[in-house]
This record gives C-alpha cells, sequence and structure tokens, in this order.
C-alpha cells in the first residue's frame, strides 16, 4: 500500500483494491519492512499506518506507532 523509495508501490494490489472497496477509517500493517512508516491517506480517505518496528535486517529501529480512537468520531 506504500512506497519505499518513491519507485513504485509495495505490497498486494488486491488489498489495496479490498481496502478502497470498503473504505475502512483505518488501514494497519506492519509486514513491510522498507516502507517510509509515515502514515497515508489512500483517495478513499483511509488511513493506512505501517507499524513494523523493524528494517530489513530485522533491526528494532522504528519507534511503535500510537494513536488514539475517539469514539465521538466512529
Amino acid at each position: 500500500l506504500g512506497t519505499a523509495d518513491g519507485n513504485g508501490p509495495l505490497g498486494s494490489l488486491t488489498i489495496r483494491d479490498c481496502v478502497d472497496a470498503m473504505e475502512p477509517k483505518w488501514t494497519i500493517c506492519g509486514h513491510i519492512h522498507t516502507g517510509s512508516h509515515k502514515t497515508v491517506c489512500t483517495d478513499a480517505n483511509t488511513l493506512v499506518v505501517n507499524v513494523s518496528l523493524r528494517d530489513e535486517d530485522y533491526k528494532a529501529v522504528y519507534r511503535p506507532y500510537v494513536f488514539e480512537i475517539n469514539e465521538e468520531e466512529q
């Protein structure tokens, strides 16, 4: 769903199609280690977050991503 270096998409296009079709508020993923770990929004305004803590060498280099879910906004 994201890009590692701006050269193209990473992840499953099938999952991306499902996310676009379902339009959830959040999509939380963690397997793509090379991603930028920045939040992005899809065309459907879904917040996509890569929460992997490890890089490609499996070193824990990224900080945990923390966010709050406001019940009033659901």
